[in-house]
């Protein structure tokens, strides 16, 4: 499960953000809430990064409509 989750997000990011060793830990000390903040705003850093690569790829893809 914690390797499923690590493994998860390294897809996600590209890059491992947080271990199986971190995921464990919070696991073992009761604080889902605090993992589930984690693991939530890794997911939304991504969105967001994403939503702005593809608002500046739709920007220029208008521009070179425009300028047609």
């Amino acid at each position: 499960t914690a390797e499923k989750i690590t493994d998860l997000i390294k897809k996600i990011k590209g890059s491992e953000v947080i271990n199986r060793e971190e995921i464990l830990k919070e696991i073992k000390s009761g604080n889902y809430k605090r993992l589930s903040k984690k693991i939530l705003s890794i997911i939304l850093e991504n969105i967001s990064i994403a939503s702005q690569e593809f608002d500046e790829k739709s920007n220029l893809f208008i521009q070179r409509i425009l300028s047609i």
